[in-house]
């Protein structure tokens, strides 16, 4: 979650957003996909009310494929930035009439104008470095093409963007992302971007972890497997032994 902070004649007017550089709920280009699964070098940008951008940049030493996604508001979009208009009119407004003086009328002035949006979305975007194996690639490729999504796309009808998720109707591409995410993927500008990642492969399981500063981890596999302190504390033991990859 994101709090962006404008200020509009003389208002500091806080609004909440939730951006997520790996989407959810949206598939990535077919093109992407495919680039993916071969780990070819390329760059596609995706337009809507988001301005979403994924490189591939090729593979690393140890075969792993290293992606760049990135994701942010698309104020060029004059929709977008209408929509942000009117609910930031209606924020200044409310401030006013809570104010002593209630004479002040708002007006577009009051509001940060189109090429300054545009400028803050670019500052504000949220970028995930993700390291897929070959086998991790291939998997995403297969949940892919199941298209298996049942979520609506977002809408944007008088300017105001609304999008509707539900967890429990995830695609297979979503479960096996978020999963996956957590695990090989890392976003450059997170306050915890110091934390280490593995990757522990077992016959029925991999195991990703997450290690941050303060020494806690945090634990997700593949299938669903279920998790106890014992098992937690022996993927460590792995980890400490050498046996697990390291990601970042």
């Amino acid at each position: 979650m994101k709090k962006k902070i404008l200020t509009a004649g003389g208002l500091t007017l806080i609004i909440s957003t939730a951006v997520y550089a790996v989407t959810i709920g949206v598939e990535p280009p077919a093109q992407y996909i495919n680039n993916l699964k071969t780990c070819t070098k390329s760059s596609i940008k995706e337009s809507g009310s988001t301005i979403n951008e994924y490189t591939i940049k090729g593979k690393l030493p140890n075969g792993r494929c290293e992606v760049y996604i990135s994701s942010y508001t698309n104020f060029e979009d004059p929709k977008v930035y209408e929509g942000f208009k009117t609910v930031t009119k209606a924020f200044a407004e409310m401030a006013n009439d809570m104010s002593k003086d209630k004479s002040k009328q708002i007006t577009d002035t009051d509001i940060p104008t189109q090429a300054q949006m545009i400028e803050q979305g670019k500052k504000e975007k949220d970028e995930m470095i993700c390291k897929f194996s070959k086998d991790e690639r291939e998997a995403l490729y297969s949940a892919y093409q199941k298209h298996d999504g049942k979520n609506p796309p977002a809408k944007v009808e008088n300017g105001n963007v609304s999008f509707s998720f539900d967890s429990s109707k995830m695609s297979s591409y979503d479960n096996l992302i978020m999963t996956l995410s957590g695990g090989v993927c890392q976003n450059p500008n997170d306050p915890n971007g110091k934390s280490k990642k593995y990757a522990c492969e077992y016959a029925d399981t991999t195991c990703y972890v997450t290690e941050f500063e303060n020494g806690l981890k945090s634990y997700k596999c593949t299938k669903d497997k279920d998790l106890d302190f014992k098992t937690m504390d022996t993927i460590g033991k792995h980890i400490k032994q050498g046996m697990c990859e390291r990601i970042f």
